[in-house]
């Protein structure tokens, strides 16, 4: 088993400097399906037990791949395709803000740290408007752009920041998932956006991306980010207004996290994470046809377990999210009241002409 797995270990190693990424030459047939493939874990089970319970899900047919992890008991309660590994979209975002926030812990860069927006790599194909050549962002700013927002130029900017180019960091972060146990996924961008045609669409499995949440979210700052209704970024003196895609997140109080993403390939997928009576879960779902079934899905499996396993009741009712402030506001010029006469008098002018328009 060492040998393969060591062997495992060292074609992906090959295959992250070979392969190209989002912007790259092609490759063959086998290799833009390779996420179709089931691999065989190398660490299947050798850090959490696999107990489904009967019943917590009674229809799956929303979701091609999912889990419920309990974090108190160490256990998966229900799974779907646990090491079945498909398209991801945005849920690589997470990837890239963890090696940024070790980067941070280790002291190679900062919360603070500031970059220069200087070009947009290929893959960015939807750079938000707000992020131009010259403009000034602390790490801090993209990191929230890339979890609240989902902002795909922001990761190829922390890319830039922290290895100088997306292709240098995209290496980075397939070594990091080999370290990590993730041997059902691979990287070719840093953000999740389809990949070039003839490159392989960035791909996990729900096995590997518990992992990479349970990663994640040791990272308490980048946890509470993800989980907030909206933030703010400043474009030079004016306030840029973020707002969070993960609606479970926004409506639901003991959600608080992680991050959400899609693609055609991908369709709706979620990681995330609650918190009720010092119980947390995990909930990954791959493959929903929308996001509101997604969304349903995933409430529906936490207040089963919480209410029907842990007996502490569902998750608290949804409330409607506050809108952020918006930082300048035209005030509404109010339009002069016209007497009753006037009104009568446009009406009857309207009449007249509905009737010849009528007999023409």
């Amino acid at each position: 088993m060492k040998l393969i797995r060591n062997t495992f270990l060292i074609v992906l190693a090959i295959l992250s400097f070979v392969l190209p990424t989002g912007n790259g030459a092609g490759v063959g047939k086998a290799a833009t399906n390779a996420y179709e493939e089931i691999l065989t874990p190398a660490s299947a089970g050798d850090f959490y037990a696999i107990s489904p319970i009967e019943g917590l899900v009674t229809d799956t047919r929303l979701v091609k791949a999912g889990l419920l992890f309990d974090m108190k008991s160490n256990k998966v309660v229900w799974e779907k395709g646990l090491y079945s590994s498909f398209p991801i979209a945005s849920l690589t975002k997470m990837m890239t803000v963890l090696l940024l926030r070790e980067d941070i812990r280790d002291g190679k860069t900062g919360w603070d740290s500031l970059f220069t927006v200087n070009r947009f790599a290929p893959s960015a194909r939807f750079a938000s408007a707000w992020m131009q050549p010259g403009q000034v962002y602390t790490v801090e700013d993209l990191i929230k752009s890339a979890m609240i927002s989902s902002s795909n130029d922001a990761c190829i900017m922390l890319a830039q920041h922290a290895a100088g180019s997306e292709q240098m960091f995209v290496t980075r972060m397939n070594a990091r998932a080999l370290e990590l146990g993730m041997y059902n996924t691979y990287f070719s961008n840093t953000n999740g956006l389809p990949a070039a045609k003839g490159s392989i669409d960035n791909f996990s499995s729900p096995h590997d991306l518990l992992i990479l949440a349970k990663a994640l979210m040791e990272y308490h700052d980048v946890l509470d980010i993800s989980g907030r209704n909206g933030e703010y970024v400043y474009l030079k003196k004016t306030k840029v207004a973020l707002r969070n895609h993960n609606r479970l997140a926004v409506d639901y109080p003991e959600v608080d996290g992680l991050k959400t993403g899609f693609t055609r390939k991908a369709g709706f997928c979620i990681v995330a994470t609650a918190n009720k009576g010092e119980q947390r879960l995990i909930a990954i779902t791959l493959g929903s046809p929308s996001p509101g079934e997604r969304n349903n899905f995933v409430a529906d499996i936490f207040n089963s377990y919480y209410n029907d396993v842990l007996c502490l009741g569902k998750l608290e009712a949804p409330f409607p999210a506050k809108a952020l402030a918006k930082p300048t506001a035209k005030k509404k010029v109010a339009k002069p009241r016209r007497s009753v006469s006037r009104k009568k008098a446009e009406a009857t002018k309207v009449s007249k002409k509905k009737k010849t328009s009528t007999t023409r």
